[in-house]
C-alpha cells in the first residue's frame, strides 16, 4: 500500500507566498500549476487502485465465509450423534463413573413409579427411605394404585399385604408402608355436601357455594365425628351424627349463611363470622355485596368484636353494610367492646333512615360504629351513613391508639364523630382525610347539647385534613371540650391542621369551639357560622385562618391567652357584635385583615389586654373599630390594650 503514498505539497502551497527564485519549486504560474495538476493525477490514480483493491478484498471474505458455512452446515447434517454418545459412554465405563452413577439411582430416595405391588417388591433400586408411586394393586389401573414409603422394619411393624408390605430386598429387611392421603369430595353446596352417603371422619370436602354454586360461601372443611357446638359456618352439624369444620384463612359471612338479597336478614351471618374471625384470627372478607340487617337480636348491640379482628370490604363504595329503618329500638352496626387491634377498612355502613323525612320517630336509634376501652383499633376508607344517632361514637371510658383516616360519615341526626376519653393520659388519636357532611339533624338530643360534626373529648388528638359541610341547624363543625371536671382532662392539648368547615345557608352554631387548654389549630377556612372560632379556655392557638359570612363574630374570646396570627375576617353581618369579640383575658393578634363588616373589633371591660399589630382594616370595617364596653363603644384605646401598625383603608 506504500505505493499509494503522495507526497506533500511544498509549504508555500499553504501559506500563499511566493518561492525564492532559486528554490526548486519556483518556476512561471503555468510550470506552477502544471505540477499541481500532477498531483490531483497521482490521487486519482491511487484513489482507483485503492478502490480495486478495497473491492477484491470483500469479494474475498464473502468466498471465505461462504465456504466456513458449508463446511459448518455440512458437518451438523452428517453428525452422528449416538455414536458420540457411545465414545463417551465407553470413556465414563472405563473410568468407572458410570457404575458410580448407577449406584446413586439403585440407592436413590426419590418416588419411583411401578405398575403394581409385586412390581415394586421386586424392585432392587429401593432402599430405606425411598418412595415408591403404584399405578395398581395387582394390575395396571385397577384402583388399587398408591403411595408407599420404604423403610427398615421394626419390632412393631405387622405385615399385612396392604398396610405394610415386605419388600424382598437382600437382606429382608425392608418393608413398603402406605401412605394414606386424603380423600378431597366436592359437593355444589353445604346442602349437597350433607346429604352425601359416603363421608367418614378423616375425609375432606369442598363446597362451591353455600346456598348456591359461586355464592360467595364455597369453602374447604374436614369432616370430623367430634360433639363440638355448631354455628351453621365454622362448624356444621351432619345429618350423618359427623361434624363438618371449616378450614379456611379468609372467612366471608356467606360461609355462615348470608345471602345478600336485600331481603333475608344477614345479621346473624355477620355475627358468626365476626365472632369466628375474632377467636381464630383470621380475615374477614366483606365481598363486593350489600349485606341487609333487618332485626337485632340484642339491646343495643348488634355486630359485636370483643378480640383481634380484621374486616377488609372490597371498598367503602362496593362492600356495604346496611339496616332496614323500620327495625326499631336502639341499635349499633359495629360495637367494638373492650377490643384490640382491630383493623375495619373497605366497606360502608348505611343506617337506612332519612332524618328530613317527616314521619321519622326519635324512638328509631341507628348508630354507625360505637368503640368502648378499644386500643390499637383503625378504621380506614370507611362510610357511615344516614344513622339517627352517631357515626362513629367513642363510649365514655379509656381508648387508646386509635387511627380514623380516609372516613365519610354523612347524613347522621347526632354527632359525626363523637370521640369521649376519661383517661388523663394521651389516647393517641389520629384522624386524617376524614370527611363529615350534613350531620347533627337531630337537634334535641335531651340534654341541650349542640351537634358536632366532630366532637372531641380525648387527650392530645390529631386531627389533619378535615372537611365538615353543610353543617345545619345548631350544629358546630368540630368542638374539642370536657364534659365535666370530673371526667378528666378531655380535648386538652389537640392539634387541628389544614380544617374547613362550611355551614348551611348561614345555619350552624360555631365553627370550630375549643372547650379545652392547649389547643394549637393551623391553615383552617371556616364560612357561614354564627361565630367561626370560639376559645373559651386558656393558651389557644390559631394560625393562618379565612373566616367569612358569620353572622355574629368571626373570633370570640372567652378565656385567657389567645394568640392569633395570620388572619382574615370579612363578610360578619351582626350589627351588635364584632369580627374579633374579646370578652375576657389577653389577647395577641398579629397581621389580621378585618374587612366588610358592621365592626371590627369589639373588647370588654373586662378584658386584661390587647395587643395587635400589623392589623389593616378596609371597607365597612373602617368605621367600627371600637375599643370598650358593648353598650357604649368608642374608638378609643381601651385601658391596657396596645395597637401598632394598624391600616384603615
Amino acid at each position: 500500500m506504500n505505493k499509494l503514498f503522495v507526497p506533500f505539497l511544498p509549504p508555500w502551497v499553504e501559506t500563499g507566498l511566493q518561492p525564492a527564485f532559486y528554490d526548486r519549486e519556483s518556476g512561471t504560474v503555468l510550470q506552477q500549476v502544471a505540477r499541481m495538476y500532477h498531483k490531483v493525477n497521482q490521487l486519482i490514480r491511487n484513489f482507483n487502485e485503492l478502490s480495486k483493491e478495497t473491492k477484491e478484498t470483500v469479494e474475498d471474505y464473502i468466498l471465505r465465509f461462504n465456504d466456513l458455512k458449508d463446511f459448518v452446515d455440512d458437518y451438523f447434517d452428517n453428525l452422528d450423534v449416538q455414536e458420540e454418545i457411545n465414545n463417551k459412554l465407553d470413556a465414563m465405563a472405563e473410568a468407572g463413573t458410570l457404575a458410580d452413577i448407577i449406584s446413586q439411582y439403585l440407592n436413590s430416595t426419590a418416588v419411583f413409579g411401578y405398575d403394581t405391588v409385586a412390581d415394586m417388591v421386586d424392585a432392587p433400586n429401593l432402599t430405606n427411605g425411598s418412595f415408591a408411586r403404584t399405578l395398581g394393586y395387582s394390575a395396571k389401573n385397577d384402583g388399587g394404585g398408591a403411595l408407599y414409603k420404604i423403610r427398615t422394619i421394626t419390632n412393631d411393624d405387622v405385615i399385612d399385604g396392604t398396610n405394610i408390605i415386605e419388600m424382598n430386598d437382600a437382606g429382608n429387611t425392608l418393608i413398603a408402608e402406605l401412605i394414606t392421603e386424603p380423600v378431597i369430595f366436592a359437593y355444589d353446596t353445604v346442602a349437597d355436601m350433607n346429604d352425601a352417603p359416603n363421608l367418614v371422619s378423616g375425609t375432606y370436602v369442598r363446597t362451591l357455594g353455600y346456598t348456591s354454586i359461586d355464592d360467595g360461601g364455597g369453602a374447604s372443611y374436614i369432616i370430623t365425628n367430634s360433639n363440638d357446638t355448631a354455628d351453621g359456618g365454622s362448624v356444621i352439624d351432619l345429618d350423618s351424627g359427623l361434624q363438618a369444620h371449616l378450614i379456611t384463612d379468609v372467612v366471608t359471612p356467606e360461609m355462615f349463611g348470608a345471602k345478600c338479597n336485600g331481603t333475608n336478614d344477614d345479621s346473624i351471618a355477620l355475627k358468626k363470622a365476626i365472632a369466628y374471625a375474632t377467636t381464630s384470627k383470621k380475615v374477614l372478607q366483606l365481598l363486593e355485596k350489600t349485606y341487609t340487617i333487618t332485626s337485632h337480636s340484642q339491646y343495643y348491640f348488634n355486630v359485636h368484636i370483643t378480640g383481634d379482628c380484621t374486616v377488609i370490604g372490597a371498598g367503602k363504595d362496593k362492600s356495604i353494610i346496611a339496616v332496614k329503618s323500620d327495625i326499631g329500638g336502639l341499635t349499633h352496626v359495629l360495637n367494638l367492646d373492650h377490643a384490640g387491634n382491630v383493623t375495619l377498612s373497605g366497606f360502608s355502613i348505611d343506617g337506612g333512615i332519612d332524618i328530613s323525612d317527616p314521619a321519622y320517630e326519635d324512638g328509631v336509634f341507628c348508630a354507625g360504629i360505637r368503640l368502648d376501652d378499644t386500643d390499637y383499633v383503625t378504621i380506614r376508607d370507611v362510610a357511615v351513613r344516614n344513622t339517627s344517632g352517631y357515626g362513629i361514637s367513642l363510649a365514655q371510658g379509656s381508648t387508646q391508639r386509635l387511627v380514623i383516616e380516609d372516613v365519610v360519615v354523612e347524613n347522621t341526626g347526632r354527632d359525626g364523630i363523637d370521640t369521649k376519653n376519661f383517661d388523663d393520659s394521651n389516647g393517641v388519636f389520629t384522624f386524617n382525610n376524614v370527611i363529615v357532611r350534613n350531620v347533627g339533624l337531630h337537634i334535641d338530643d335531651g340534654a341541650g347539647t349542640d351537634q358536632c360534626g366532630i366532637d372531641i373529648r380525648c387527650y392530645g388528638a390529631n386531627l389533619s385534613n378535615i372537611r365538615c359541610e353543610d353543617m345545619g341547624g345548631v350544629t358546630t363543625g368540630i368542638r374539642a371540650r370536657i364534659t365535666t371536671e370530673a371526667q378528666g382532662t378531655g380535648g386538652e392539648f389537640n392539634n387541628l391542621n389544614n380544617i374547613v368547615c362550611i355551614s348551611k345557608s348561614g345555619e350552624g352554631s360555631e365553627g370550630i369551639a375549643l372547650n379545652a387548654k392547649g389547643c394549637n389549630v393551623n391553615n383552617i377556612v371556616v364560612k357561614g357560622f354564627n361565630v367561626g372560632f370560639r376559645a373559651t379556655k386558656e393558651n389557644v392557638r390559631l394560625n393562618n385562618a379565612y373566616i367569612s359570612d358569620c353572622l355574629v363574630s368571626a373570633i370570640r374570646q372567652d378565656a385567657d391567652g389567645l394568640v392569633i396570627n395570620n388572619i382574615t375576617c370579612e363578610n360578619i353581618n351582626n350589627d351588635s357584635w364584632a369580627m374579633l369579640d374579646v370578652r375576657i383575658g389577653t389577647l395577641m393578634a398579629t397581621n389580621v385583615v378585618f374587612g366588610d363588616c358592621k365592626g371590627a373589633v369589639g373588647v370588654a371591660d373586662g378584658t386584661v389586654g390587647v395587643y395587635l399589630c400589623n392589623c389593616y382594616l378596609k371597607g365597612t370595617a373602617s368605621t367600627r373599630f371600637a375599643f370598650g364596653s358593648y353598650a357604649n363603644r368608642t374608638t378609643k384605646i381601651h385601658t391596657n390594650s396596645t395597637c401598632v401598625n394598624i391600616t384603615i383603608s
